[in-house]
């Protein structure tokens, strides 16, 4: 049997939102050590490198990586790893109050919340059940700064 995902995997391409680059660079000119963590296959340091955002991170972490999926503390601590610090020293920024708030917080670190336009509205159950308060709610990535 053939298998199509080689032809699938070439047709998908992602593209970073625009205030991702000049988010990332503002951090990083402050000195700010910056790991992306995420749920995601083992191609998610290519995805980051084609969408223009690879070099502006110190490291990345997907979930098939670290062998654990948000909200699972294993996620949040092997990007800990990666940036050297300590859960009480780092903030996690994501877009699910159940997955990345909640489950930061669970692994000891602080939460900002994104919620980009139609993104504010479209939660899951388990997103509604999510009692643990973020750091900061952002409506996008060029607020980080002021926030951090």
């Amino acid at each position: 049997m053939r298998s199509y995902w080689p032809r699938l995997e070439i047709a998908i391409r992602f593209h970073a939102f625009e205030d991702a680059a000049p988010a990332l660079r503002a951090l990083r000119e402050r000195g700010t050590r910056l790991v992306v963590a995420s749920n995601w296959d083992c191609s998610l340091p290519r995805v980051l490198e084609e969408a223009g955002l690879g070099r502006l991170v110190d490291g990345v972490v997907s979930s098939a990586m670290a062998g654990a999926a948000k909200p699972d503390r294993a996620l949040f601590e092997a990007a800990l790893g990666l940036a050297g610090t300590p859960p009480d020293r780092a903030v996690y920024v994501g877009d699910s109050p159940a997955n990345d708030v909640a489950g930061a917080a669970a692994a000891g670190l602080r939460a900002i919340l994104l919620r980009r336009g139609a993104n504010r509205l479209d939660r899951t159950a388990a997103d509604a059940s999510a009692t643990v308060e973020p750091l900061a709610v952002i409506a996008g990535l060029l607020d980080l700064p002021r926030v951090i």
